[in-house]
């Protein structure tokens, strides 16, 4: 029963976090070309972790014949591989205290043998960071770690936690529901 008590005590902490602390962590913005139908989820990404890419189905109305993917030399891998029209990537192992910012641009060879480009930037986190908002020694870390651990909370698209926002009650009702879940197995 003390495990069942220290975990929801945890959980519970980890979920104040929402409601009373604002983040000092920098912002990172995604950033695309105007009229790019190019995305990266998220932008920003665990170190090793993956991101999703999909890539335009045309250019300008012109089809897309041959595409090319780079991260800027950041050393991600884009499976299958980076000529396929919407791979997945993987980020490498980022070791630094600081997030490596960088993007990804498609270069694609049209039917009529043009070339279009897109890019969308992104950042890696480092290693060990969960939540681009909640740097190594963010105070209730820990907690918010164990939490997505459970599978109580999971961030959002953007690949952060929103500490600063303030929970709704639906929201509440959800990780209640996933840490009395967690307690009960």
């Amino acid at each position: 029963m003390r495990t069942h008590t220290n975990l929801l005590l945890t959980i519970i902490a980890g979920c104040l976090v929402w409601l009373c602390v604002v983040a000092t962590w920098p912002q990172w913005v995604a950033s695309a070309e105007a009229g790019s139908t190019l995305t990266v989820v998220p932008v920003l990404i665990p170190s090793g972790g993956t991101a999703q890419i999909t890539g335009p189905s045309d250019a300008g109305g012109v089809g897309i014949l041959t595409c090319l993917y780079d991260d800027e030399g950041l050393g991600g891998t884009f499976l299958p591989s980076n000529t396929v029209q919407n791979p997945q990537y993987i980020a490498p192992v980022n070791m630094t205290d600081e997030p490596l910012g960088g993007g990804i641009n498609l270069t694609a060879t049209t039917i009529n043998g043009g070339t279009a480009h897109w890019g969308v930037g992104i950042a890696v986190l480092p290693a060990g960071q969960i939540f681009a908002d909640v740097p190594a020694d963010y105070w209730a870390r820990a907690q918010i770690e164990q939490c997505y651990a459970e599978g109580i909370v999971n961030g959002y698209p953007d690949g952060k936690y929103h500490p600063e926002e303030t929970v709704t009650r639906a929201q509440m009702a959800v990780y209640m529901s996933r840490a009395l879940a967690v307690t009960r197995q």
